[in-house]
C-alpha cells in the first residue's frame, strides 16, 4: 500500500493556449468596452484565465503571446498590420486589468496569423452550401502557402454567390488567440510542503498529496489526505486504493466506535 515517494520534485513546466473573440470597430484596432461581448463576457473570462498564473505566488510566468488573426476579406497587407495592432492592444487591455509587474509586461508579445479563407470553406460545408465546392476550387487553384491571399478573394469575389458568403460566413467578431508558458513552483522540503497544504492544496501535484498523506502521523489524518488528494484528482487509481485500504483498517481498529465521521 505504500504510496509513491514525492520527494523534491523538480519544478513543473505548463502552458495553455486558447481563442478569445473580441469585437472591434471595422478597421480599428482599440477594444470598445461598449460592444457586443467585450465588457463582462469574453473579456473577462479571458483576464480570469491569466490571474490564476499571474497573480499566484506559486507560478512562474514566461512568456504570454497574442496572436492577431488577420481576417480573410480585404487587403492582406492591411488586414495583417490591423490584426497585428489588435494582438497589441489586447495585449494592453490585459496589463491595464491586472497587477502585471513591469518585469512581466516585457514578456507580453503579439504577433499575427492570416485566418485565411479556409474557416469560411468549413462554415459553408457545415451549412451544406451548394458554392462550397467553388470556393474550394479557387483555393485549391491558388494555395495560401504561394501568397495568393489576395488572389483568393479577387476569384472568390467574383463568384455570383459572394454577397451571401459575405452575409453568411465572414466572421464579425475578430479573434486573437494566446498562449502562455508557466513554472509552477515545487516544495523543497517536507515542512515547506506540510506548511503550504494548510493553505494551498489546490497548487499540490498528485505525488505531493502522495507524500503530504505519508507524512501525517495519524490514520485519521492520513485519510483525510487522500480524500483531498481526491477532490483534486479523483481519477487518481492509487489514490482510491490507498484511502480504500486506510478507511478499512480504521474500520477495524475502531469497530466499537463505529466508523469515520
Amino acid at each position: 500500500m505504500d504510496p509513491p515517494h514525492a520527494g523534491e520534485a523538480p519544478e513543473s513546466d505548463g502552458g495553455e493556449k486558447g481563442i478569445a473573440v473580441l469585437q472591434f470597430t471595422i478597421n480599428r484596432s482599440d477594444i470598445d468596452g461598449s460592444l457586443g461581448d467585450n465588457p463582462g463576457g469574453t473579456g473577462e473570462k479571458w483576464r480570469r484565465r491569466y490571474a490564476r498564473f499571474l497573480e499566484d505566488s506559486l507560478a512562474s510566468v514566461h512568456s504570454i503571446h497574442i496572436i492577431g488573426m488577420a481576417s480573410a476579406d480585404g487587403p492582406f497587407g492591411f488586414n495583417t498590420n490591423l490584426a497585428y495592432q489588435r494582438a497589441v492592444a489586447a495585449g494592453r487591455w490585459l496589463q491595464d486589468r491586472m497587477a502585471i509587474a513591469p518585469e512581466m509586461k516585457e514578456r507580453i508579445l503579439a504577433d499575427v496569423r492570416p485566418e485565411g479563407w479556409e474557416p469560411v470553406l468549413e462554415a459553408m460545408r457545415q451549412a451544406g452550401d451548394p458554392d462550397a465546392a467553388d470556393v474550394e476550387a479557387i483555393l485549391e487553384r491558388y494555395p495560401a502557402d504561394g501568397n495568393n491571399d489576395d488572389v483568393q478573394e479577387r476569384e472568390i469575389r467574383r463568384l455570383s454567390c459572394w454577397e451571401r458568403i459575405r452575409t453568411n460566413y465572414l466572421q464579425r467578431d475578430r479573434k486573437v488567440e494566446y498562449r502562455y508558458t508557466y513554472t509552477l513552483k515545487s516544495f523543497t522540503s517536507d515542512e515547506e510542503l506540510l506548511r503550504m497544504y494548510a493553505t494551498r492544496p489546490d497548487a499540490f501535484s498528485e505525488e505531493e498529496f502522495f507524500r503530504v498523506a505519508e507524512l501525517m502521523p495519524s490514520l485519521a489524518e492520513k485519510i483525510e489526505a487522500y480524500r483531498k488528494l481526491l477532490a483534486y484528482y479523483p481519477a487518481s487509481e492509487v489514490g482510491k486504493n490507498n484511502l480504500a485500504v486506510l478507511e478499512h483498517e480504521w474500520q477495524m481498529t475502531n469497530s466499537r466506535k463505529g466508523g469515520v465521521k
